[in-house]
């Protein structure tokens, strides 16, 4: 019972430190979208991937970011070095969703609100964890909504939708959401 005690303890604390209020943070505090940047990161980690690459074809894991970008820098500084599924990451950034369709993770800017039905219709065979932040993107077909609520990131899950696409995704990451969708 101890040992899953700290375990949980050590999967929140990236998400919990991701959610302090603006308020308590240093003055140098982190930006919206650097948490956000952040919250991407984990999610990522917490999704068992099926091999993407055939025979060193494409071995990066890509994430794209579809529409305005709102991260800057801050999904470079996050993935700088890292590797998810054993790959080191790409970030890809495009206005026309074709240039994303071999994204592992497609980040669908505010931008494109008014076109996600379109979107989403689109990538509906594809293995892509999709995430936006605007309202009501879950309930659309949208895999992971993020929100600010009280000065705090929280997220959503449309399980449905991720198992659809073929994503599995952790049951410590279920469990952290604010809401899941299982219809």
């Amino acid at each position: 019972m101890r040992c899953r005690a700290i375990c949980f303890t050590i999967l929140a604390l990236p998400f919990s430190l991701a959610s302090v209020p603006a308020e308590n943070m240093p003055s140098d505090r982190l930006g919206e979208y650097d948490v956000k940047a952040a919250f991407i990161y984990n999610f990522a980690r917490f999704i068992e991937w099926t091999p993407w690459h055939k025979n060193g074809e494409n071995p990066f894991f890509s994430i794209g970011v579809l529409g305005e970008e709102p991260f800057g820098n801050a999904l470079d500084d996050t993935f700088t070095d890292k590797t998810i599924a054993g790959s080191h990451v790409r970030i890809m950034r495009a206005g026309n969703l074709q240039a994303l369709m071999d994204c592992q993770i497609l980040f669908i800017s505010q931008s494109e609100q008014s076109r996600v039905d379109k979107i989403l219709n689109a990538l509906n065979d594809r293995q892509i964890l999709t995430i936006a932040d605007f309202p009501g993107f879950a309930e659309a077909g949208g895999i992971i909504e993020l929100r600010v609520e009280e000065n705090r990131v929280r997220f959503l899950i449309n399980q449905k939708t991720a198992v659809d696409a073929g994503l599995k995704i952790s049951s410590k990451l279920l469990n952290l959401a604010q809401k899941v969708i299982t219809r």
